[in-house]
């Protein structure tokens, strides 16, 4: 793994929790994020702010309503997010104006992102690409994508990727007994429209795999806790016990790596496909 210079300068525990709270009560929507120190909002400055200072550009993919870029902008770092915002709840009543509404007021830079609109980012523009849980959505191979974002990243810059687990405590149980793993076929089942769930889950090869297809030096990749806000104290309080014995059970994996120098992306390599031929 790579050694980059880390940030010394800290963000406290108080104006963090103070950052949460007003995102969270000005978010349009409810119930979204979780607002200790340890979930998710929290997890990430405190991943990013080793790496970066404030004032550094950031540039958030797949932003949903945006909550997690709004409190990096409250914390002093020069937020840019995006997404398509066309999931159903997106869509309903007026909640995509709510947001960017919500966007505006935070002072991050948003960008609509439409079928066939080019992107109005320079090459090296950002100090960091950040996407958090939307691999998994996607139908196709990530490569364009991620080579893409990767471009917009400076020379010593970092992409920060966070991806639910494949192999987490509570897929494990749900095989065992004979349950899928996947979405709950209902829900599936009565989507209306292009599927837009999860389609691909991670385990830890995929990110190391990832991050040598992409030509990046991995800095961290480690698993962590991402919807534990949604349990009951006690169920939390015995599923991040378990978890602390076998962290591999954890419901997400998050990777940082950073770009080296003179990065060009790399060139398409294949397994050889070997198939016996019969003679003619």
């Amino acid at each position: 793994m790579a050694t980059p210079t880390t940030n010394t300068a800290s963000i406290s525990d108080a104006e963090l929790s103070r950052v949460i709270q007003e995102v969270e009560a000005s978010l349009p929507v409810v119930e979204y994020m979780g607002t200790s120190l340890d979930d998710a909002a929290g997890f990430a400055v405190r991943r990013i702010e080793k790496y970066l200072p404030r004032g550094s550009t950031i540039l958030d993919f797949g932003s949903g309503p945006g909550d997690a870029a709004a409190v990096l902008a409250g914390l002093g770092y020069r937020m840019s997010a995006t997404d398509d915002l066309c999931d159903e709840w997106h869509l309903a009543g007026n909640m995509r104006d709510r947001i960017l509404r919500f966007m505006a007021r935070w002072k991050v830079d948003f960008f609509l992102s439409e079928q066939g609109k080019p992107w109005p980012w320079a090459q090296g523009q950002f100090d960091m690409v950040m996407s958090h849980h939307v691999l998994e959505h996607l139908i196709d191979s990530p490569r364009e994508l991620m080579v893409s974002l990767t471009a917009l990243v400076r020379d010593g810059g970092y992409v920060y990727i966070s991806v639910p687990s494949a192999v987490n405590i509570r897929k494990r149980i749900s095989l065992l007994r004979g349950q899928t793993n996947h979405p709950p076929f209902d829900k599936y089942y009565w989507s209306e429209g292009t599927w837009r769930g999860h389609r691909r889950e991670y385990c830890r090869d995929d990110l190391v795999q990832l991050a040598a297809c992409l030509g990046l030096n991995i800095v961290e990749l480690q698993t962590y806790h991402y919807m534990t806000y949604q349990l009951s104290p006690v169920v939390k309080k015995v599923y991040e016990a378990v978890t602390a014995i076998v962290p591999g059970w954890r419901d997400s994996w998050y990777l940082i790596a950073q770009r080296p120098a003179g990065w060009k992306a790399p060139q398409k390599q294949l397994r050889p496909l070997v198939r016996k031929v019969r003679p003619e």
